[in-house]
Parts: C-alpha cells; structure tokens; sequence
C-alpha cells in the first residue's frame, strides 16, 4: 500500500482560534480515519519539533491492547495502516500504565534531548477508555496542556456520536451505509497503488486482502412465523454476539438487513479466509438458540479486488450466497471458485459507449 504523507507547514504558535478553526474541520468528516488525520494535524501546529502516537484501544481484558492508528513526525503524518511494524518501547509501555491506572494525563519530565513524554488516555462517553496520545516534545505551557485536553475530549465525544449514527440500533453491528463506505475506501486504495506502481491489476506483495461475507441465518423467516418478531430479534442479538466472539477485534462486522449480516476480514490467502468463515459457519451451528434450539447459517464469500464499486463486490457476494443457499444451506461458498468452475457467469462489464444514463 502506498504511504499517504502529508507535509506540515512551518512551525508556529497555535492559538486558541486557530484550535477553534481545527474543531470545525474536524467535525465536517464522517469518516474516523479523515478525523484522526485531522486531529494529528491539529496537534502538531502546537509544536513542529515533537512526536504524536495515536493509539486505538484494541481490547482492555485480560490485558491493555493497543493499536497505532495515526503518527506525526518530522512534519509527515502516516497512518497506522501503512506502518508495517511497531512496538511500544519499555520506558513508555510502563508511562502508558501508569496513566491508565491513574486514569489521567502523566508526564515525564526532560525524559528525551531536554523533550518532555505525554501521555492522554482518551475516553468515551461511557467513561471507557477508546484512545490514547502519547505527545514526545519540549515542554508544554499549562495553557496548551488545557487547550490539548479539551481537544481530545471533544474528538471522542464527536467519535461516541458518529459511531452510534454507524450502528444498527437492535444489534450494535456497523449499518449498511457504513459498509458501503469502508468497500470504497479499501477499493479507492487499490486503484491508488495501482496508479503508483503503474500496473493495474496487479498486486504488490505487501498489499493487504480483504475478504467480503454476506451471511444469511438460514429459514429465519419460520422463527418469524412460528415465535414471533420478539423472538426473532433475540435470535439476530445472539447472532451478533457470536460474530463478536469468533471474528477477530479488527473485523469489520456489520448488519445488512433483516437476517443478513455482512464481514469484512483481512487474510493473506484464500485458505486463511476460508478457515475464519469455517469457523463461525460451525460456532452458529454448534451453538443452542434460546426457544428456537439449532440454527445454521450460509456465506457468500468474495475477495475485495479491484471492483467497480462496493455494489459490484457485494453483488458477488450475494450471488455466492444464494448458490450456498440453493444447494443445501449452512454451507459457504467462494465467488471465483464458483466462476471458475461455471457455476455462475460473471457479469459483462459495460463497453465504453453502451452506458444510459438516467
């Protein structure tokens, strides 16, 4: 994947107004990466000759887990995605701790080259800790250590809301419009190393891969019909939990609509994608519904390569889907496999000239 840098202009003295200035480009993004990038913009005007971290909280139990999202340095912000390789030095895992522990802002003092170590756990509007700053830089007057904390309140009170505009209300699962956004951003970063390296189609070797499931639970419409809507829900709640407990912290899972959910994994291979589906076919499966007992679950499963639109890819995945459920249920099947073996013809891309518009 290509480095996306961004080079900070001149050092200079960030002023209350110009904090105020930052907050509304901030909060004119719906998109949590475009925010971060904002917010590691913002807080580097405080100071060019400094350090920021930003770390996403992975899970809290049985251990801290962090995730780096977002660094600045030497005038460049990368994001945590193009960053191949990072670990917390010792010194700073303990300061990090340490400031979880207490929960508040710590400091060490002249820690580095006379430059003070910062460390803001950041909360969410549950009082659960979602993010934390880690600020290497000479030392900070008291008034740009109120005006950073404020600013770090508002982004996470700002990413509480978005986020719960980006759920489905009865499972808690990422919506449909939040899908389409994230099949866009990882097919927009394609064809952005695709335009880099100036051979399309092909894959670079370090590029990530990205697998789409569309997931149907399998004759729902009888729970429906036989114990009614509130039972039904409570089936899609379980649903949901066990997608949470199988897939991994940083999938991507999402409710589609009514019975169907949608997950975006990331695997280097087709067997990897393959075991993770597998595994959560056979925990549904497996797993005793409440009134209902045994249910299972089919999976339409479609690599995220270089599609037209999030449509085309979820298309795919539907169409992989639907061949799972016509021959025999709880079962999951691969788009290209069934391509490649004709059991479905891909659709005819459109020749230059034959496109209507409406």
């Amino acid at each position: 994947m290509t480095s996306q840098t961004l080079n900070i202009s001149a050092p200079r003295r960030c002023s209350t107004i110009q904090v105020i200035d930052s907050l509304a480009e901030i909060t004119r993004y719906l998109d949590k990466e475009l925010i971060e990038h904002s917010l590691l913009t913002t807080l580097s005007e405080f100071e060019r000759d400094q350090e920021l971290r930003l770390y996403k909280v992975v899970r809290h139990e049985p251990n801290l887990e962090l995730a780096l999202v977002g660094q600045y340095h030497q005038g460049i912000i990368v994001h945590g995605s193009e960053i191949s390789c990072h670990s917390i030095e010792e010194g700073l895992a303990e300061l990090i701790e340490r400031s979880v522990a207490m929960g508040e802002m710590v400091v060490v003092p002249d820690a580095v080259d006379g430059k003070s170590v910062y460390v803001h756990p950041i909360y969410d509007q549950e009082g659960e800790m979602c993010s934390l700053l880690v600020q290497i830089c000479p030392p900070l007057q008291s008034e740009d250590e109120r005006l950073i904390g404020g600013l770090l309140r508002i982004y996470a009170n700002y990413l509480s809301l978005l986020d719960l505009s980006q759920r489905d209300k009865l499972t808690s699962l990422l919506n449909r419009d939040r899908l389409h956004t994230k099949v866009m951003q990882i097919l927009s970063r394609q064809r952005l190393s695709d335009s880099s390296q100036h051979q399309p189609r092909r894959r670079r070797h370090d590029e990530q891969r990205f697998w789409l499931a569309v997931i149907d639970i399998d004759h729902f419409k009888q729970v429906n019909d036989a114990y009614g809507h509130l039972i039904g829900d409570e089936i899609l709640i379980v649903f949901a939990r066990l997608m949470h407990e199988v897939f991994r912290n940083d999938d991507l899972l999402f409710r589609y609509g009514g019975e169907e959910f949608v997950v975006i994994i990331r695997a280097d291979d087709k067997d990897n994608a393959r075991c993770a589906f597998e595994r959560f076919r056979t925990r549904v499966a497996e797993h005793e519904f409440p009134t209902v007992g045994s249910m299972t679950a089919s999976l339409g499963v479609v690599e995220i390569d270089r599609q037209e639109s999030p449509a085309d890819v979820i298309d795919e995945a539907d169409r992989a889907l639907y061949w799972a459920k016509e021959h025999g249920r709880n079962r999951l099947a691969f788009y290209q496999d069934l391509v490649d073996a004709g059991d479905i013809v891909p659709k005819a891309m459109p020749i230059a000239g034959e496109i209507n518009l409406f």
